[in-house]
C-alpha cells in the first residue's frame, strides 16, 4: 500500500511538472511550483527526484516515446538507423512547429544531465551503424555525438528567434539536419528527401501538456 502511494505521488509530481513545463517553460518553473500543483510536501523532493532536470528527462523521454510509438515502422528499413533518423527529424519538426515544445527542448538541452542522455542515444546509434573514417572509433563517436547533439538546439534557437524576413523554411531545416546525420552515419545524404516526404504523410502536432498527436494521412 505504501509503495503504491509512492508511485501515485511520483506520477502526480511528473504530471504537475509536465503541465508547468508546457504552460510557462522549464526555466520559469520552480520545484516549489511543481510540488504545490501536485499538492505534495516540498520536503519530500529528494525522496522522489534528484533535481528538476531529472523530472525534465522523464517528461522528455515520455514525449519522445509517445511519438515513436505512433510511427508506422513498416515505412522504414529494418535493422538500419532509419527509425533513429525519422524520429530525430520528427522531433525537429515538432520543435519548429510547436512553440511550447521548441522552448522546452531548447531549455533542457542546456542541462548537462539531459545533454548527456541525448548524446548517449546518439552514441548507441553511431556505434551500431557508423564507420569511423580516418580516426579511431571512440574518437569519431565522441566528435560526432558532440556535433549532432549541438545542431538541433542551434537550429531551433535561431529559427524561433529570428525576425520573419530572415525565416528559414521548415523543410530546409529538416533537409540540412538529416543530411548532417546521414553524413556521420556514412549514408547518402540524398536520403534526406525520403524522411522529409515521409513526414508529410502524417498529421503531427503537440496538444496540451505535450500530448502526442500523430495520424497517418496517406
Amino acid at each position: 500500500m505504501r509503495y503504491s502511494k509512492g508511485v501515485e505521488t511520483r506520477g502526480s509530481i511528473i504530471c504537475a511538472a509536465t503541465e508547468l513545463f508546457y504552460e510557462v517553460g522549464y526555466q520559469a518553473t520552480t520545484v516549489r511550483q511543481i510540488f504545490e500543483r501536485a499538492n505534495t510536501n516540498l520536503g519530500l523532493m529528494k525522496y522522489y527526484f534528484n533535481s528538476k532536470a531529472e523530472m525534465a528527462q522523464i517528461v522528455y523521454r515520455k514525449v519522445r516515446d509517445g511519438f515513436d510509438s505512433l510511427i508506422d515502422v513498416s515505412d522504414l528499413r529494418p535493422d538500419t538507423a532509419d527509425m533513429f533518423l525519422f524520429s530525430s527529424a520528427l522531433e525537429l519538426y515538432l520543435c519548429l512547429k510547436s512553440r511550447p515544445y521548441g522552448r522546452f527542448y531548447c531549455e533542457i538541452s542546456g542541462e548537462s544531465a539531459v545533454r548527456t542522455r541525448i548524446e548517449g542515444i546518439i552514441a548507441e546509434v553511431l556505434m551500431k551503424y557508423a564507420l569511423a573514417k580516418g580516426t579511431s572509433p571512440d574518437a569519431y563517436v565522441i566528435l560526432a555525438c558532440t556535433s549532432i547533439a549541438a545542431i538541433k538546439p542551434a537550429i531551433v534557437g535561431y529559427v524561433t528567434g529570428c525576425p520573419p524576413e530572415q525565416a528559414i523554411p521548415t523543410e530546409a531545416c529538416l533537409h540540412y539536419y538529416l543530411q548532417q546525420q546521414l553524413h556521420f552515419l556514412g549514408e547518402d545524404i540524398a536520403r534526406s528527401a525520403f524522411f522529409v516526404d515521409l513526414l508529410k504523410r502524417y498529421y503531427i502536432a503537440v496538444a496540451d501538456n505535450f500530448t502526442p498527436v500523430m495520424v497517418k494521412t496517406s
